[in-house]
């Protein structure tokens, strides 16, 4: 399979503490208006990133957020630059 990404992105790394959850987690990056960015689930390694529209500028909430159940592990807001 061949994926091509039609626009440019930018990422933000985001890290958190790995021993406060078990088992898989997801990243969801919330705007200011309630819109979800993006979301994305991985291994609770502590390390991840959400990817943004090369123009979008403002506020982002960051959530991680067991798969399983749904907890919130840890939160923080961003501001993104353009």
């Amino acid at each position: 399979m061949t994926v091509t990404l039609g626009v440019e992105r930018k990422g933000v790394a985001v890290n958190w503490d790995p021993s406060d959850y078990e088992g898989d987690v997801k990243l969801v990056g919330t705007g200011a208006k309630g819109d979800v960015h993006n979301t994305a689930s991985m291994k609770n390694d502590g390390q991840g990133g959400l990817w943004y529209p090369a123009d979008f500028a403002g506020d982002s909430t960051i959530q991680v957020i067991g798969v399983d159940d749904d907890q919130v592990v840890d939160e923080g807001t961003i501001t993104v630059g353009s």
